[in-house]
């Protein structure tokens, strides 16, 4: 069952499928890259006051199923998420990265976001 959530005058629930991959497709997110990448977006989430649903990760992408408040554009949700969480693995596995990528960047421009929804009808 949904959780709504309120906003001025408005009860809500939008959720989304939001997916990311490295820059080239790179297999380059090991497990404990992945772990902190978790806490990351987990922070950041937090202080931007989006629901994760869930996350779940590969070597060269990443999946949210995530509530945004209406408040929030979505184009700053992903830029946030994106620029923070490279931000800090960057600087936390330089020597790791290093060998994937010699300019300061983590993730392809490219991202797909899709709602999704719950519905209940009973006739």
């Amino acid at each position: 069952m949904a959780k709504y959530r309120k906003w001025s005058h408005t009860t809500y629930d939008c959720r989304y499928h939001l997916v990311w991959i490295t820059k080239y497709r790179n297999k380059c997110l090991t497990d404990d890259m992945q772990k902190r990448l978790e806490r990351i977006l987990r922070w950041v989430c937090d202080e931007w006051y989006i629901n994760i649903l869930s996350i779940w990760m590969e070597e060269d992408h990443v999946h949210m199923y995530i509530s945004i408040p209406l408040s929030k554009p979505i184009p700053q949700v992903v830029q946030a998420l994106k620029w923070r969480s490279s931000r800090f693995l960057r600087k936390e596995f330089s020597l790791e990265l290093r060998k994937w990528y010699w300019k300061p960047v983590l993730w392809a421009d490219w991202y797909f976001i899709a709602t999704v929804g719950e519905i209940n009808m009973t006739l």
